[in-house]
């Protein structure tokens, strides 16, 4: 079960970019999960977890970065296409506590 599965590349998710409310929700992510690998995330209220799981999930775009799912960029895709992707090329597994 070495095969990468999921990469992001220098990720950051940018509310109200260059304005003075600016909100970083994620900054700079850079990470890999090997497919069949059981990977957890944690962080208080506002850190960005929602924010991450959303983009994985093709719901939400990124500001910056590469998002790489099963070997494809989909920080690149149009909304159509980001639609389309949960039910034809992967699952993603959630469990709130």
């Amino acid at each position: 079960m070495s095969e990468e599965f999921i990469r992001l590349s220098h990720v950051s998710k940018i509310y109200n970019a260059h304005q003075d409310n600016e909100v970083r929700a994620n900054d700079d992510l850079n990470f890999n999960i090997k497919r069949g690998e059981l990977t957890v995330i944690v962080g208080s209220s506002g850190a960005g977890k929602s924010t991450l799981l959303n983009t994985l999930g093709g719901m939400d775009s990124v500001s910056e970065g590469e998002v790489w799912v099963n070997g494809i960029d989909i920080a690149k895709f149009s909304e159509k296409k980001k639609n389309d992707l949960p039910s034809k090329r992967y699952w993603l597994c959630v469990s709130v506590l």
